[in-house]
């Protein structure tokens, strides 16, 4: 006897979402508990944990997923306003709907771009998305050109498939603009913050001083740790082995990057090591917590879609 095949694609879209779901919850949990300021040197290695462990895997998606290259571009865009809009929004709460003329004081931005705060996500995303994703496409364009792989379909520009449009694409291209919209003309506390975050943001990247060095060099630990937690639950090998070596292998820098970190704090005056910038140095703990979200989510995914491949029984 057969079993009936199901369509594999709408498996795998189902553990996308409930993946999806979870991190979103996870995400508005620590926002909440960070609004009721309960303990938040814990909520800020959370926070800073879920940001890059979420960034890793949406870029992880868009390279390697199987579904429509419009859903998941849909989904990075919109995946990155969400958590823009949610850990800005939460930040410092009272801060919104402030009357014209306001402004935030230098230390409102420095609490804002501390390494385990939301600012932190727009440093770390322009390096982590290409970090994690060009050695990815790298490396699946020359696994594709092993097997054959051509940039056109099999019977030429002739199959117009490529050009259908269908209700899934709206409901998911309507879901991105939303959240897009939603970051752009909801985050900002006043007129004119927008200007004045891309001025900071450029300072950071200029690394003039210690603090703004360590935010974005730090950055490069996190495409290590995606790396390692992707070979680490899609790799091949002995599933003990590989698990070890990659968390081994990700421990190891993350020690070597929060004694920097500490070296650099003794030595700078301009940095205040014990107020904003303490729990940003926690990156052991904070690699630790990311590596196993990616590989935990990558494992799950893998293991949902191992349980639904349709099997034939006799």
């Amino acid at each position: 006897m057969t079993a009936v095949p199901s369509d594999p694609s709408v498996h795998r879209l189902s553990a996308i979402g409930w993946l999806l779901l979870l991190h979103g919850l996870a995400s508005i949990l620590v926002g909440v508990y960070r609004c009721l300021d309960l303990d938040a040197v814990l909520i800020d290695v959370l926070s800073a944990a879920l940001m890059r462990s979420q960034i890793a895997l949406l870029t992880i998606w868009f390279v390697l997923g199987r579904e429509r290259w419009s859903w998941r571009l849909s989904g990075l865009v919109g995946g990155l306003s969400f958590l823009f809009s949610v850990m800005s929004g939460m930040a410092l709460p009272g801060q919104w709907d402030m009357p014209v003329g306001a402004y935030w004081f230098p230390e409102e931005w420095a609490h804002y771009f501390r390494p385990a705060g939301p600012g932190d996500l727009l440093v770390k995303v322009p390096i982590m998305v290409p970090g994690i994703a060009l050695p990815l496409l790298v490396m699946r364009s020359i696994r594709g050109i092993r097997r054959g792989w051509r940039p056109w379909p099999g019977d030429g520009w002739r199959n117009l498939e490529w050009l259908r449009f269908r209700f899934q694409d709206l409901a998911v291209w309507s879901v991105a603009v939303s959240l897009v919209l939603a970051a752009v003309f909801r985050t900002a506390p006043y007129e004119g913050w927008y200007a004045q975050l891309l001025d900071r943001g450029w300072l950071i990247y200029q690394m003039k001083v210690p603090a703004h060095r360590y935010s974005v060099i730090s950055s490069g630990l996190y495409v290590w740790v995606a790396w390692m937690a992707l070979w680490a639950a899609c790799g091949s090998g002995r599933a003990r082995y590989r698990l070890a070596a990659s968390l081994l292998l990700s421990v190891i820098p993350a020690i070597a990057v929060e004694a920097w970190a500490e070296r650099m704090a003794e030595s700078s005056r301009d940095w205040n090591l014990s107020s904003l910038w303490f729990q940003g140095t926690a990156e052991t703990t904070i690699a630790v917590l990311a590596w196993l979200l990616i590989a935990g989510s990558l494992g799950l995914y893998r293991l949902y879609d191992l349980a639904k491949t349709p099997r034939i029984h006799h």
